[in-house]
């Protein structure tokens, strides 16, 4: 579990980067191992990142982590299960700076952009700063195993892995009278809804893109219902569909 906090300034004012990493430190108990912070050339994307280490253990594993072009910089929190594959399959580098899953996912989005989530197995939320492009990607995985809240208006776009660090940075939100309702009724808030007016949950596989104009996409890159939604004809519980089942499964525990 890493925390992971950003902001990007839609109007171009520097940004206030010590009340921002205030803000960050109330991620500090998701991430113990190390803190690192990133602030864009044009001074309007800032980054801050508490890590967890897992797989990479060194310091090399540091976030946010650039690309050697300095063009590309990733805010990660997760684990891909897959990334070995991908290293060895999907990515023709030979040297690689680390051993880290970060790494190959930075690296598989400069070469496949926002196909390469369909490509990644695990659990993840995170965001990917381009400098060339002023724009920043945020994804969030299949099944929202990791969380990601963002607040965004015509002036900023605020994410974060829980929402007392955006509540922290922007000290003025509003109690969600339909998310109270809906956590007494269930004793949760279903996403998109927050405990906040003015903040949102980005939704199990989606993924929201924004640019230095404020222009803001989101898209839903994967969901089960399409899965269910397949015709019963083409469905043939025979030998081959129970091998299928049983691979499936063996792969999953491995």
């Amino acid at each position: 579990m890493c925390g992971i906090f950003g902001i990007i300034n839609f109007n171009y004012k520097p940004i206030d980067t010590v009340k921002a990493a205030q803000a960050a430190k109330a991620l500090s108990h998701r991430g113990p191992d190390d803190n690192g912070t990133f602030l864009s050339a044009s001074g309007n994307a800032f980054f801050n990142h508490y890590r967890l280490s897992i797989i990479e253990l060194s310091k090399l594993g540091h976030q946010p982590m650039t690309t050697e072009d300095g063009r590309y910089t990733i805010l990660y929190n997760g684990e891909i299960y897959n990334y070995k594959s991908i290293k060895n399959s999907e990515l023709k580098i030979q040297n690689w700076r680390t051993n880290s899953d970060t790494e190959v996912i930075l690296n598989l989005y400069e070469k496949c952009g926002e196909d390469s989530l369909k490509k990644l197995r695990g659990m993840f939320a995170f965001a990917v700063w381009d400098e060339k492009e002023k724009s920043l990607f945020a994804a969030r995985d299949r099944f929202g195993i990791k969380p990601l809240y963002y607040f965004i208006n015509k002036d900023e776009f605020i994410f974060s892995s829980e929402l007392k660090a955006i509540n922290k940075y922007k000290d003025n939100l509003t109690i969600s009278q339909s998310g109270v309702e809906a956590f007494l009724k269930t004793g949760s808030i279903p996403a998109p809804l927050t405990i906040y007016n003015e903040t949102m949950s980005l939704l199990p596989g989606e993924f929201i893109k924004v640019n230095s104009s404020g222009v803001n996409w989101l898209k839903k890159w994967w969901s089960f219902e399409e899965i269910l939604d397949t015709p019963d004809e083409v469905i043939n519980y025979n030998e081959s569909s129970r091998m299928e089942i049983k691979s499936a499964l063996i792969d999953s525990v491995k």
